[in-house]
């Protein structure tokens, strides 16, 4: 993503980058027109060399009142690819020192960021994990106190049908009591 005056210098830049990562044995996958990964250790590292813009006044008219141009500084960027980092690694021309100079740090960095992504991916994957035995805890607490609360009832209503069948069986004795009364009194 550069403009033509920096195109031949982007393009050498690029081709060097991806030379060597496939000389260290990773693979680079062009999705799109937009889109060019890294293929580390089976992790997809996405990449974008583009050219910074500066920002000078209009001076042709009142809007837009700033018109940005290319600076012909170039940036290689791995964007943000995970959750946790909320910055992209960025690696930009200075005064001092050219993109150019700074392409096995590049390499480095890309391969670095493959290794924070397994690690994050498996970290994700063993909270996740973690997770999923605590719900599954739970709900086996929960399925417990259900049984607690079931065979509670169950032995309310059994308490219940005792007590009615006592209390029957105590007025039928009344019963039977005053009918003898009743008989021997006739």
């Amino acid at each position: 993503n550069v403009q033509s005056d920096s195109l031949d210098r982007a393009l050498r830049i690029y081709t060097t980058i991806i030379h060597l990562l496939q000389l260290r044995g990773h693979q680079i996958v062009a999705e799109d027109r937009w889109h060019t990964y890294a293929v580390v250790n089976e992790e997809k590292i996405p990449l974008q060399l583009s050219e910074k813009n500066k920002q000078i006044t209009n001076t042709e008219s009142n809007y837009p009142k700033y018109l940005t141009v290319p600076s012909g500084k170039l940036k290689f960027e791995i964007p943000r690819s995970s959750y946790f980092r909320l910055n992209p690694v960025c690696v930009e021309d200075t005064a001092n020192m050219k993109i150019e100079d700074k392409i096995l740090n590049i390499i480095a960095k890309i391969e670095y960021e493959a290794i924070s992504i397994k690690e994050e991916r498996e970290e994700m994957e063993r909270l996740r994990h973690q997770q999923e035995e605590e719900r599954k805890r739970r709900e086996l607490e929960e399925q417990k106190k259900r049984e607690i609360e079931e065979k509670r009832k169950k032995e309310l209503k059994e308490l219940k049908r005792a007590f009615f069948s006592a209390e029957c069986y105590s007025l039928a004795n009344i019963l039977r009591f005053y009918m003898e009364r009743y008989e021997s009194f006739l």
